[in-house]
C-alpha cells in the first residue's frame, strides 16, 4: 500500500504539457503559413544562453535586480501556462455540454482543438488591437 502510494506520488502527468506543446506547435504554423513569420532559428535557439547569462549578470551585481528579472522573465511564461489551463477547461466543459461524447479520448480532443482556437483568436485579437 505504501509502495502504491509512492509510485502514484511518482508519476507525472504529461497531458498539460504536451497541449501547451501542440498549441504552440499549431499556432506556430499558423502564424508561418498565414502571416509570414520566420524566426532565425539560431537567435531562438539562443535565447535560453542569453537569458542565463543576463540573470548570471544580475546575480553577481544584485540578488534582487536578479528576482526582478526573473519575475519580469517568467511572468508571462506564468500568464501562457494559466491561460492554457483555463482555455484547455473552458472548451473541455463546453463540448462535454454540448456534444456528450462517450470516449474520455474524443473529449479530451475537443478540449485541445477549442484550446488552439481560443488561443488562436487572442492572437489574432490582440495583433487586431496592437498593430492598426
Amino acid at each position: 500500500m505504501i509502495t502504491e502510494r509512492i509510485e502514484a506520488a511518482g508519476r507525472i502527468d504529461w497531458w498539460p504539457f504536451t497541449r501547451l506543446a501542440i498549441t504552440a506547435t499549431a499556432l506556430g504554423a499558423a502564424a508561418h503559413t498565414f502571416l509570414g513569420w520566420q524566426p532565425p532559428l539560431r537567435q531562438v535557439l539562443a535565447m535560453p544562453g542569453q537569458t542565463l547569462g543576463v540573470l548570471s549578470i544580475l546575480a553577481m551585481i544584485s540578488f534582487v535586480l536578479a528576482d526582478l528579472y526573473l519575475l519580469l522573465f517568467l511572468g508571462p511564461l506564468y500568464v501562457v501556462g494559466v491561460l492554457n489551463d483555463w482555455f484547455y477547461f473552458a472548451s473541455h466543459c463546453a463540448c462535454r455540454m454540448v456534444f456528450r461524447p462517450k470516449s474520455a479520448w474524443l473529449l479530451a480532443l475537443g478540449g485541445l482543438c477549442g484550446e488552439i482556437l481560443l488561443f488562436g483568436s487572442l492572437a489574432y485579437f490582440l495583433r487586431r488591437v496592437l498593430l492598426p
